[in-house]
């Protein structure tokens, strides 16, 4: 149980740290668009790649951060019953939800690093004037997807914990 809890802790760090650095990526995004608009507006010398950049940051960002949201039970959901559930019942509801997500994950990995290595191999570029490679954001979705998945295992392993430590707990005091 120990290692369990150890597992999940090093998961939940993880996805934490991810999480913080994506944040910075998005101040990132925002002062290339602000020098795109004043070198475009103000010096009539637009830039040939600000947009792509800004797409592909962000488009990782989103693909990356889905584990962090997660971490923070920020996703949504459709909460009419279950907000009405008590913890033990909202606990394996989730489990059993969670391992739907889990599945479908693994199909978004596996097809999301086919098309990571069919970029990589044909040298896949962007269809703009500038043309940079499309490899880098293309494998923003299967490692996005290796995080998320990571994190449901997280959550799915803390709810399972939760739902055992009470009946050990009821067992020791009855000895």
């Amino acid at each position: 149980m120990i290692f369990v809890k150890q597992m999940i802790g090093i998961i939940n760090t993880l996805n934490e740290k991810i999480g913080q650095v994506l944040c910075f990526s998005l101040v990132i995004i925002m002062l290339i668009q602000v020098m795109d608009v004043i070198l475009r507006y103000v010096f009539n010398n637009p830039t040939i790649w600000a947009m792509d950049t800004n797409i592909m940051l962000f488009t990782g960002a989103s693909m990356l951060a889905g584990a962090y949201a997660l971490l923070h039970d920020t996703h949504v959901r459709l909460d009419i019953f279950h907000r009405n559930l008590r913890s033990r019942p909202k606990a394996i509801l989730d489990m059993i939800t969670g391992l739907l997500a889990m599945t479908a994950i693994c199909f978004v990995i596996w097809k999301g690093s086919e098309s990571f290595l069919w970029a990589l191999k044909m040298n896949q570029h962007s269809h703009s004037h500038w043309a940079p490679p499309l490899w880098p954001v293309k494998l923003c979705l299967p490692l996005g997807g290796v995080f998320l998945l990571l994190q449901f295992i997280s959550r799915w392993l803390t709810q399972l914990i939760s739902l055992l430590e009470p009946e050990q707990k009821r067992k020791e005091s009855l000895k």
